[in-house]
This record gives structure tokens, sequence and C-alpha cells, in this order.
């Protein structure tokens, strides 16, 4: 899943060699194009079920009921990758700012549109961790892949920043207490001094 970082502790305590930045994936560093609406009826159709809010509604599947919904979910997100809309200011931050942050991604996509993702904005090698709905038994807003990413670093929340563009990532930061951006209303031009700050 890329690169790993090592956190240095003194005395107990981790120093500030690096913060952590994570980020939503559809609506802050791309747009998947991913007709929702029709997704939910689709899935409501196959299995005869209600599905509001669509995840919760997957959580409730059995096994074998709950691949099957993978895989229609899968499609539907892939079927515009041609169409996919880059947040190439974040893409490029990413890059450069990889080697002096842990930088991870928390979504309620599949894995196989995070490892898509990855390899279509050649960033495979600086993203250092991910979770997906392949991960999970409890979605966003649930923190249940929040926690695993804090644990996987063991890290302090005062260290972590959550970046997204809907009210599930603000209620996990909200009772995580962390700081969180809207990314749909950053004004990109203050994204540096925003992370800055928080520094």
């Amino acid at each position: 899943m890329g690169q790993q970082f090592s956190l240095k502790k003194v005395n107990g305590t981790v120093e500030n060699l690096f913060k952590v930045i994570i980020f939503d994936l559809d609506g802050t560093l791309v747009d998947l194009k991913v007709d929702w609406k029709s997704l939910k009826n689709k899935l409501e159709n196959t299995f005869q079920k209600e599905f509001q809010p669509l995840h919760e509604g997957i959580r409730k599947l059995g096994n074998l009921e709950k691949e099957k919904a993978f895989e229609i979910i899968r499609n539907y997100e892939l079927e515009n990758l041609e169409k996919w809309e880059i947040n190439l200011f974040f893409i490029n931050w990413i890059i450069q700012n990889s080697n002096k942050k842990i930088i991870c991604i928390l979504s309620n996509n599949t894995k196989s549109t995070i490892e898509k993702f990855l390899v279509k904005t050649n960033l495979t090698n600086y993203i250092s961790y991910y979770i997906t709905l392949d991960d999970v038994n409890k979605a966003k807003p649930n923190d249940e892949g929040f926690n695993k990413i804090i644990n996987h670093f063991d890290l302090e929340l005062n260290e972590v920043i959550l970046i997204g563009d809907s009210t599930s990532d603000e209620i996990i930061a909200k009772k995580n207490k962390i700081k969180f951006l809207f990314s749909n209303q950053l004004e990109i031009k203050n994204f540096n001094k925003i992370i800055n700050d928080f520094e």
C-alpha cells in the first residue's frame, strides 16, 4: 500500500517529524462520475431491500449477497473511468509532500476503485495507507476505518487532519475531535497556509 513510515518516539511521545493527512476519495481527490441514485435503485431492485443510506443497506446483507453488491458497486464506480475528474492540485500536493507527511485515504469506495485511481494518478508510491469499503464492517460515518488508520500508525489524534466533502467525514472528525476541512469549500491558494498553520 505504498510507503510505510515509522514515527520516532521520544519519552513516549511522537515527535513532530510527520503530520497525518487523511483524504476522502470521491468528491475530494476525484469526481468518479457515479450515478449514485441509479446505483441505489439497482441494489434495491436486486435485493428487494432498502438501501437508505446505501452503505447501511450493504452492512445488513449476508456474505454472498454482499459480494454481489460489491460487484455491482465496482461496476458503477469504474464504468466512467475515462471521465473521472482528477483534482490535480491535491494530486500534485501529495506528490510534493509525501516525504514530509503520512498521507492516507479513507473511502467508502471499493478497493478496486482506489487501486485504479492510484495507478491512474501515479500515486501508488505516495499514499502510505488506505482503507476502503472492502476493509470495514461499517462504512463512514462510522469511524471503524478511521480507527484502523490511527491504530496502524500508533498516532495521537492531534497529529491528524481529515479532508473530505461530506457530512460523513465531518461526523468522524467531530467524534474524534480532530481538525476537519471541507474540500469543496477550500480555497486552493490558501491550502498550504492552512496545513502549515496546523503544523
